[in-house]
């Protein structure tokens, strides 16, 4: 054990919210008191009570994530906002900078990517991958995997599931 503990500095950060795709545009809507709460329309709610709840809209994800065969909601969105938190840390050009040094990387989730993963579960829905493979996104450390891969991030990576509080604790570890 060090004689004194390591130090660890917050360089960057990213966000896609249904307030918005930055953390500059959650910020704004915050601060303005801006509802993000609609009627939900993105799947079958089976006849639930609850029927308005905060959704991300008209997000197209990074084409970088795409490129890598990601293609569920999840990763898309995660992708997003690690570019933002790493261009935030002045990593513009992440290819050559990231691959000289190891960046951890340390994802937090709730479910992971639920919609393309039941789709392939259920044979329903389409999928990008064929329905054996796609089920893989259930796994809530695909995604870390995922990002690694097409952010070429080479240091060590941790997902942490804990519902509501994984981001907060996400942030602890």
């Amino acid at each position: 054990m060090p004689s004194h503990p390591q130090r660890i500095f917050v360089t960057g950060m990213g966000a896609v919210t249904p307030l918005g795709f930055s953390v500059a545009e959650t910020w704004r809507g915050l601060l303005a008191g801006t509802s993000a709460i609609t009627p939900l329309d993105l799947f079958d709610l089976g006849g639930i009570s609850c029927t308005q709840a905060g959704q991300i809209r008209n997000f197209t994800p990074p084409a970088v994530i795409t490129a890598a065969g990601a293609c569920n909601r999840a990763t898309g969105f995660a992708a997003a906002a690690c570019i933002e938190a790493l261009a935030q840390s002045q990593r513009s050009n992440l290819k050559s900078q990231i691959s000289n040094s190891p960046v951890a990387l340390v994802t937090a989730t709730n479910f992971g990517a639920m919609d393309h993963g039941e789709n392939a579960l259920m044979g329903t829905g389409t999928a990008c991958r064929a329905p054996a493979t796609a089920a893989r996104d259930l796994a809530a450390g695909i995604t870390a995997d995922l990002l690694a891969a097409a952010l070429d991030l080479t240091g060590p990576r941790a997902t942490i599931t804990l519902s509501c509080a994984a981001g907060a604790a996400g942030l602890a570890y």
